[in-house]
């Protein structure tokens, strides 16, 4: 009787054992879940923060360009102008300061941000339009420098798992290469697109 009664209390030790694993690999796996949706949504904040400076700077460029000569050259960037180089889209393009969010990597021989290519073998153009002949291919987490312009137009370009709307970026890699790419191509941090397949 005592063996009886040993064997069923085993078997509810088992019970409650398995019962218990179970409920926490399930909490693990839902802490998880909702872990990588605050960390995706905090990405896109930033990006929706990014671009509605990038906006504000290029409505305010004609505003700044006055109280910027003012002030003493060596402790401010040259005030944004216009280029008026004909591309074969059409585009103009602004010479715009680099948009100054936390944590960027400045470079101290050039003065320029360093960004980080979120789209493996992103193409890097002669110019800022999708059929301008291509300069190099970059790889992703490949640090580039922002040269500081950025196209007036935003392009609407689909990466897969959805469409980027951005404007395109000029940059220049460690090799010395210079040319343009898509704005969603490349960020402060080294992340990968969450668009791209």
């Amino acid at each position: 009787m005592s063996v009886k009664k040993t064997n069923s209390s085993k078997l509810e030790y088992i019970i409650i054992f398995v019962f218990i694993s179970s409920f926490t690999i399930w909490g693990i796996s839902k802490c998880r879940s909702t872990k990588r949706d605050y960390e995706l949504e905090s990405v896109q904040t930033q990006l929706e923060e990014l671009k509605t400076k990038q906006n504000s700077l290029e409505n305010n460029v004609v505003a700044t360009e006055p109280a910027q000569s003012m002030e003493s050259p060596t402790t401010n960037p040259p005030a944004p102008t216009i280029i008026n180089e004909p591309t074969t889209s059409g585009d103009r393009v602004s010479n715009l300061p680099a948009p100054k969010p936390r944590n960027v990597s400045q470079s101290s021989t050039t003065g320029s941000s360093v960004l980080y290519v979120t789209i493996d073998n992103l193409n890097m153009r002669e110019q800022p339009i999708l059929n301008a002949p291509i300069v190099a291919k970059l790889r992703l987490f490949e640090a580039v420098n922002y040269l500081g312009e950025t196209t007036e137009k935003v392009d609407a370009i689909n990466l897969g798992k959805g469409v980027s709307k951005d404007p395109w970026v000029k940059i220049q890699t460690n090799t010395g290469k210079q040319g343009w790419v898509f704005g969603a191509g490349v960020h402060i941090y080294k992340k990968k697109n969450p668009l791209v397949k």
